[in-house]
C-alpha cells in the first residue's frame, strides 16, 4: 500500500495544490446560491474553470523548472514532463472556456452581447488583460500543436505561454470577481502565481547563466559504430555526482553549435573521474554532435531521473528484468558496471536491428561472465521479430513480481507495457524512461 501511495504522490501532489482554490470558492456561498438559476450557473462554471485553470497552468510552469525535489516526487523528471504535456494541456483548455462560458450568459441578450464581453473593454483594463492573456493563448497553440515547427523554434513560441501566464497574472490580481472578495483565496492564487512566475525566472537563470551546471571538457571520442559515438568529459572544476541510472541535460559552448540542451544518459559510474555518453545520431541535434571536437566545452545540468534506483526494484532480494532497445542500453551500461557494488541481480535484454548495430554486447557479456546476478540475452529483430513479453517470460521465468526496468524507442516501451500487463505484471512495477533521443 505504501508504494502504491508513492507512486500517486505526484497526482496528490499536484491535485491537493490544485483543488484548494476551488474549495475556498465552494465554502464562500451556499452552493444553492451559485446554481440558482443559468446566469448564475453559468457565472460559477465559468468561474470553476478559470479558478482550475489558473492553477494548473501555475503548478506546470513550476514543473518546468528542473527543481530537485519534483524529480524525488515524480520518480524521474522524465515522468516529470510526460505529467506537464497532458496538464498543460487541460489548464490551457480550462483558461479558453473560462471567457466562453461567462460569455453564454449574454445569449439571453443577444449574440452581440455574448460577442462584445469577449472583446477588449476600454473601460475596465483588468478585463482588456484577461482578453489579451486568451488572445496570446489561442495563437501559441496554433504554433505549437498544429505547425511542425523544429524543436528550438517550438520551443522560442512556448515560452511565451509564460507571458501570457504573466498577463493573466494581473488580471486575476485587479478583476472584481470573488478573488477580489476574498481575502485568502485571493492571497493563495496570487502567491500560487507569483510562486510560478519566480520558478521561471530560476530556469531562465540555469539556462542562460549557467547557475548550478558542471563545467565539462571533451577529453575523448570513440567511435563505436557508423551512427554512435562515445564521449568521455573531464570536469573543470567539481565534477558532478549521480548515480548509475541518472542522466544529464548537455549542452555545448562550441563556435556555430547549438547551445540547446538535451537529456543524455551516463555510460559511466559515479567512482570514474571522467564522465561518458553514448549518443546516436536520430535527429537534428544528435546529427550536430558528431562535430564536437577534443577540448570543446560542455555545461551539464542535474543529475536527474529515478531511472533503476533502489526505490523501484525491491532490492535486495528480487531479481530484475531489463530491456534495452538501441541507444536506450546507455543507462544499464552504467547500472551493470555497477552491480557488483549493489548486489543487484537482472537478466538484461538487449534488442538490435542487427549484429551491425549493436553496442557494449561485448562489453556487458564479459560483465555476466564475472558476475553471476547479471545474465545478458541478445535479441536481432531483423532476423528474429520484435522482441516480446513471451521471450522474457520463456528465458526468465514467471514475471509476477518482478521489477521490470524499460529504455528504447517510445514504441517498444509502450508494447512491451501492454505485453507484461496482459501477462498480469502490475503497471507499478514497470518503469521506463519515456524521453525520446533526439
Amino acid at each position: 500500500m505504501k508504494f502504491i501511495l508513492g507512486k500517486n504522490k505526484p497526482w496528490i501532489f499536484i491535485g491537493v495544490i490544485s483543488v484548494i482554490p476551488l474549495l475556498i470558492w465552494l465554502f464562500m456561498l451556499p452552493v444553492n446560491n451559485r446554481f440558482s438559476n443559468s446566469f448564475e450557473t453559468m457565472t460559477s462554471l465559468g468561474q470553476i474553470s478559470a479558478l482550475l485553470g489558473f492553477s494548473l497552468m501555475a503548478v506546470n510552469i513550476i514543473l518546468t523548472a528542473r527543481f530537485h525535489f519534483l524529480d524525488r516526487i515524480f520518480y524521474g523528471l522524465n515522468h516529470v514532463y510526460v505529467k506537464h504535456h497532458l496538464i498543460g494541456s487541460v489548464a490551457l483548455i480550462l483558461l479558453l472556456f473560462h471567457p466562453l462560458i461567462l460569455a453564454v450568459r449574454y445569449l439571453a441578450i443577444s449574440t452581440q452581447a455574448a460577442a462584445l464581453f469577449l472583446l477588449p473593454n476600454l473601460n475596465s483594463w483588468p478585463q482588456t488583460l484577461g482578453t489579451i492573456s486568451l488572445l496570446i493563448m489561442m495563437v501559441l497553440l496554433f504554433f505549437t500543436f498544429y505547425l511542425a515547427w523544429q524543436y528550438h523554434i517550438w520551443k522560442f513560441f512556448h515560452r511565451f505561454l509564460t507571458l501570457a501566464f504573466l498577463i493573466g497574472f494581473f488580471h486575476v490580481a485587479f478583476i472584481t470577481s470573488d478573488v477580489s472578495a476574498n481575502l485568502f483565496l485571493r492571497s493563495y492564487l496570487l502567491s500560487l502565481g507569483a510562486l510560478a512566475l519566480i520558478a521561471y525566472g530560476y530556469r531562465l537563470l540555469v539556462e542562460f547563466g549557467q547557475y548550478g551546471k558542471f563545467g565539462y571538457v571533451v577529453s575523448k571520442i570513440r567511435k563505436i559504430n557508423s551512427d554512435v559515438l562515445e564521449f568521455s568529459l573531464e570536469p573543470v572544476g567539481q565534477p558532478i555526482k549521480y548515480l548509475p541510472g541518472q542522466f544529464t541535460f548537455l549542452s555545448v559552448e562550441q563556435e556555430n553549435f547549438s547551445r540547446e540542451e538535451h537529456p543524455f544518459s551516463f555510460v559511466s559510474v559515479p567512482a570514474d573521474r571522467e564522465i561518458k555518453f553514448t549518443i546516436k545520431a536520430l535527429g537534428e541535434h544528435t546529427r550536430l554532435l558528431a562535430n564536437l571536437k577534443l577540448g570543446s566545452f560542455i555545461f551539464a545540468e542535474g543529475p536527474y531521473g529515478s531511472f533503476g534506483q533502489p526505490e523501484h526494484s525491491g532490492l535486495p532480494a528480487k531479481k530484475e528484468i531489463w530491456i534495452a532497445g538501441g541507444i536506450g542500453i546507455t543507462p544499464f551500461v552504467s547500472l551493470a558496471h555497477d552491480m557488483e557494488k549493489s548486489g543487484r541481480r537482472a537478466d538484461l535484454y538487449l534488442s538490435f536491428r542487427s549484429p551491425e548495430e549493436d553496442i557494449y554486447v561485448d562489453d556487458l557479456k564479459d560483465l555476466a561472465l564475472k558476475n553471476p546476478g547479471l545474465k545478458v540475452f541478445v535479441h536481432y529483430s531483423r532476423n528474429e521479430g520484435y522482441l516480446t513479453a513471451d521471450k522474457v517470460e520463456r528465458l526468465s521465468g514467471p514475471l509476477s513480481g518482478l521489477p521490470i526496468h524499460i529504455c528504447g524507442p517510445i514504441p517498444l516501451m509502450q508494447s512491451l507495457r501492454k505485453q507484461f500487463i496482459i501477462k498480469g505484471v502490475n503497471n507499478n512495477n514497470i518503469h521506463s524512461e519515456e524521453f525520446d533521443f533526439k
